[in-house]
């Protein structure tokens, strides 16, 4: 089987689930050394994104993001998760957005920016 960031966190999250509280400390070392060993330490960003993603999924939530032109504040944070309990948004900027914001949850994505607006008129118009 090809070793793939999801099936390699799949493998940690099920050997991380089967120790005891005692002994993740050390799987979660043996599991850094043997990245470093294959030279797969490159790996690391995509392989914690999806054992995230495992982990969310075992509680019965989803991971998503949130793009918008500016930073949010904390209470529109508040009001976003009390809207999705079930999702565990990342944040990020994108100045280009101009205003509104772009959603995204799992294969899901909400553009609701003005510079998407823009582009969707633009599309209209030359069709």
């Amino acid at each position: 089987m090809r070793k793939t960031p999801a099936t390699i966190a799949r493998a940690l999250y099920v050997e991380l689930m089967a120790s005891t509280e005692r002994e993740r400390r050390g799987v979660i070392r043996k599991f850094l050394r043997s990245l470093a060993l294959a030279r797969k330490s490159s790996l690391k960003p995509r392989i914690m994104r999806a054992f995230s993603q495992l982990a969310l999924a075992a509680e019965g939530k989803k991971a998503g993001t949130i793009t918008t032109a500016s930073v949010i504040d904390h209470a529109m944070l508040a009001e976003i998760a009390e809207r999705f309990p079930h999702v565990i948004f990342e944040t990020g900027v994108d100045k280009t957005l101009i205003g509104g914001a772009v959603v995204r949850v799992g294969d899901e994505v909400r553009d609701g920016s003005v510079k998407g607006r823009i582009e969707s008129l633009k599309r209209a118009l030359t069709n």
